[in-house]
């Protein structure tokens, strides 16, 4: 979950505030919670950010054993909740490899393809250490299907203009969403432990 990012003392002191308190985590404008998937002792985070056409960047969890790619967590999350990768698949000789024509989630659905009407195309972004650097964002030189993750990884995907449009837009490459400080991820999810305790 996303506490296993904050030390145990933090974690219990907080959680405790929430059970007794039901506070409301302070708001993270434009980063939204989503859900997670999987089981297992290693976790990986995806951001997904609609920023381009107006909307929120969602933050999801993928929890694995062992050895996992960006692919399996993009297609476990389509299955476990209303996230939906629309996708293809290339075989360029090495077997098939996963193309990400759009995502969709809660009113948002993006699907360019190659390249949309005005040119926007979806762009995948890594970042191996985010506790340290949740800033540090690199365009991905390798797909999903090629993506091995790492406990605590970080993918993002990001819509943008392609360089290669037809339209007169200028090229954008924009990274997703700056993720939070691991805090302020805990801040989060206690937020909706907040919600669960209110509707109870």
């Amino acid at each position: 979950m996303f506490f296993r990012f904050v030390p145990v003392g933090i974690r219990a002191r907080f959680a405790l505030a929430a059970a007794g308190l039901c506070f409301t985590a302070p708001a993270h404008a434009g980063l939204q919670t989503g859900y997670s998937a999987g089981s297992g002792a290693s976790t990986s985070l995806l951001v997904i950010d609609f920023a381009f056409v107006g909307g929120d960047a969602y933050l999801f969890e993928y929890h694995y054993d062992g050895s996992a790619t960006a692919e399996q967590m993009l297609l476990e999350l389509d299955s476990a909740g209303a996230l939906s990768v629309h996708h293809q698949y290339f075989d360029f000789g090495t077997g098939p490899t996963i193309f990400v024509n759009g995502l969709s989630y809660l009113g948002h659905s993006e699907v360019p393809g190659f390249e949309g009407a005005s040119g926007e195309n979806w762009s995948y972004w890594v970042n191996d250490d985010p506790q340290s650097n949740p800033a540090g964002w690199a365009e991905s030189y390798v797909g999903p299907t090629d993506r091995v993750l790492t406990d605590g990884s970080l993918d993002g995907w990001a819509l943008n203009v392609s360089p290669f449009n037809s339209q007169e837009i200028a090229p954008t490459s924009t990274p997703p969403a700056i993720v939070p400080e691991p805090m302020s991820i805990t801040l989060l999810a206690l937020g909706g432990l907040a919600l669960v305790c209110r509707r109870r």
